[in-house]
């Protein structure tokens, strides 16, 4: 039996791992970036699979048509245009970030009247006669404690405008006088003998 003859018209197909490789040289191809080594590689590659060969012919096309469209120029004022759109798009944010907190502020202070007013109309309804025991209690201190301070301040201004209030109000200021004059005697005697006993052992 003879060997099977193997056909050379057959073309290799790269592996994947060659065509990831191939794909970033094309691309540094492509910007003029290879050096020596890199730019070997490829073109070995280029010659040895047709399909790479293909691949890199199209590139080339798609690079050459891109290279001749018409670069496109923003129009005139866009950048001012779009800056006033930001400022504005941000102003409009704010308004209604302040929108929302108000509306929430006003809210939560109607959800607390109305607590308030709910749990007052609970109280009022079921505890109604305890209120106004309270109450009145409330009112008998306060007269007890008008009528009491009252009657202190009578009882003072009586004691005060008697004569024995008066004298003895008289004999104890009479006594504190004494007790202040006595008192700046006994200082004054006391720093006249210091003086006189410092002055001798200073000489």
């Amino acid at each position: 039996m003879s060997e099977p003859t193997q056909r050379h018209d057959v073309p290799i197909e790269p592996a994947p791992a060659m065509i990831e490789e191939f794909t970033m040289l094309m691309s540094l191809a492509l910007d003029d970036m290879l050096d020596g080594a890199a730019r070997a590689r490829f073109d070995a590659l280029v010659q040895r699979f047709p399909a790479l060969a293909e691949m890199w012919a199209d590139w080339q096309a798609i690079d050459q048509r891109l290279g001749a469209m018409p670069h496109a120029e923003p129009a005139a004022g866009f950048g001012l245009r779009f800056e006033q759109r930001l400022a504005s798009h941000a102003q409009r944010q704010q308004q209604r970030v302040v929108t929302v907190s108000l509306i929430a502020v006003l809210l939560t202070a109607g959800l607390g009247v109305l607590g308030m007013m709910s749990t007052g109309a609970y109280v009022l309804a079921t505890q109604g006669p305890w209120l106004g025991e309270q109450l009145r209690n409330w009112v008998y201190l306060s007269v007890a404690v008008t009528a009491w301070f009252s009657a202190l301040t009578n009882t003072l201004g009586a004691l005060a405008n008697s004569p024995q209030a008066q004298t003895l109000g008289i004999v104890y200021v009479l006594a504190v006088a004494v007790m202040i004059v006595g008192s700046l005697q006994v200082l004054r005697r006391s720093t006249h003998l210091s003086n006189a006993i410092a002055v001798p052992g200073l000489e």
